[in-house]
């Protein structure tokens, strides 16, 4: 997707850019301009729960009901993500918008809550997203996870990938838009003059302790990390961790995550924060927030590739210390609502329903975040992150062109209103309950225990 027309913003890409690994992006149809996704979530709230079942199978028979286009379902993992472990989810995709607001209307989770009982919980999130501000990125072709199962969508290699500011070049929107935090001061584009100007001099360039951001890379492997900037970060052979190197100023360094004086995007205050459970809670999202879904694959590994991943010590465990990371610094790294998922198989012989459900490999870490700013802010400086790229750039030299793992992101950047969420009778790490103000006041729901 590129950007036609004069562009207010530069490109992030440095000159004569081009990538070491092939990396591929979603190309749809001309007649399609925006793509919709549909978050939906059953959670209990009793160690033993025989409605929990029941539940399940109501929400599945509605779901297929809607025949989504293309779907995934899951279930969550990890005791520090935000929502409940073993919680079942399914996310389901749209090229239509009246597809998509008839699936919403029918999903209906308040008559579904009160049909089965106060153990029970329901959640939607939904958001559609222009194709302008939409960024996706493929490791490789043999899987079609997330967006890429879309009817009619291929994919296209591009070259905008492994430098630092990638994941915002592949963003069309980014020529003309910032995508500033609300609250917060947007640079002034004239001020681009200044420091062109001051990049045949001196004063343009700042020490980082980190690789040269202008100098080609090593190698870099997309692996995915929670937040769909994770190649950005990058090495050469000649860098060291104590060296410094010259890095040029852009436009986009200038924008800042924190402090905001937008009451929209203050965090509730601890004392304000919803209890979720016997109430019906729903809101929108605030100008600018981010949605990732990133992702790995590793079902068609050999089983000593797999292995190798899995191991301790492996990429794996890295990623999961920086999906934890992430967590435990929620509001420094504007981490809203992040829910590690497990895929699981529902077309293999048996009910695709099922309390224990048949999982394969395949995760991914999806949700939302305060801002594009705060991924790139983490993907660029974190060692959390680091240690992920490490792990990655491992793996890879280790399995070669022959590997079978495959890593893969979409990004949506969210204008104000674009996305939708409602929990009913939900516990109140679900989602963005704890990190976002909801809309109105909570409706108390009267339930049977």
């Amino acid at each position: 997707m590129a950007c036609p027309g004069a562009r207010l913003y530069p490109p992030k890409q440095p000159p004569k850019w081009k990538p070491p690994v092939p990396r591929w992006q979603l190309e749809f149809p001309q007649n399609i301009d925006k793509v919709h996704t549909l978050y939906i979530g059953i959670q209990s709230h009793a160690s033993s729960d025989p409605a929990l079942m029941k539940a399940t199978e109501a929400l599945v028979d509605l779901i297929d009901s809607i025949n989504a286009p293309a779907h995934d379902s899951f279930v969550t993992e990890t005791e520090l993500g935000h929502d409940v472990p073993g919680s079942r989810v399914w996310v389901l995709y749209f090229l239509s918008q009246s597809d998509f607001d008839s699936a919403i209307a029918k999903l209906k989770p308040v008559p579904l809550v009160r049909r089965f009982g106060s153990s029970i919980g329901i959640w939607t999130e939904s958001f559609t997203t222009p194709l302008a501000r939409l960024e996706t990125n493929y490791a490789g072709l043999h899987e079609s996870p997330g967006l890429a199962s879309l009817p009619g969508i291929t994919r296209e290699g591009h070259e905008l990938s492994a430098y630092w500011g990638a994941a915002r070049d592949r963003l069309p929107a980014s020529a003309n838009d910032l995508f500033a935090v609300p609250g917060t001061p947007v640079p002034d584009a004239a001020t681009r003059a200044e420091a062109d100007k001051d990049l045949n001099g001196t004063t343009s360039g700042h020490d980082v302790n980190e690789a040269d951001r202008s100098h080609p890379i090593s190698y870099n492997d997309t692996h995915s990390n929670g937040n769909g900037c994770h190649d950005e970060l990058r090495t050469t052979k000649a860098a060291t961790k104590t060296q410094s190197a010259k890095t040029t100023w852009h436009i986009t360094d200038d924008l800042v995550t924190s402090p905001s004086d937008d009451p929209a995007i203050q965090s509730p205050s601890p004392s304000s924060r919803p209890r979720g459970l016997g109430q019906r809670l729903y809101g929108t999202n605030y100008e600018n927030m981010c949605h990732i879904r990133s992702g790995q694959c590793w079902n068609q590994c050999p089983a000593d590739e797999a292995a190798a991943y899995e191991r301790p010590g492996g990429l794996q465990e890295k990623l999961m210390k920086g999906m934890t990371y992430l967590w435990t610094n929620a509001e420094d790294t504007g981490t809203l609502g992040l829910r590690w998922l497990r895929n699981v198989d529902t077309k293999s012989a048996g009910s695709k329903v099922s309390i224990q459900p048949m999982i394969i490999n395949e995760t991914c870490g999806a949700g939302f975040f305060r801002n594009l700013k705060d991924l790139e802010q983490w993907s660029s400086t974190s060692p959390s992150h680091m240690a992920i790229f490490t792990g990655a750039h491992k793996h890879a030299r280790e399995w070669g062109d022959n590997r079978k793992f495959m890593t893969w992101h979409e990004v949506s950047v969210l204008k104000r209103g674009e996305a939708r969420w409602e929990y009913v009778n939900c516990d109140p790490r679900t989602g963005v309950l704890k990190w976002v103000k909801m809309d109105g006041d909570a409706e108390t729901l009267t339930l049977d225990d």
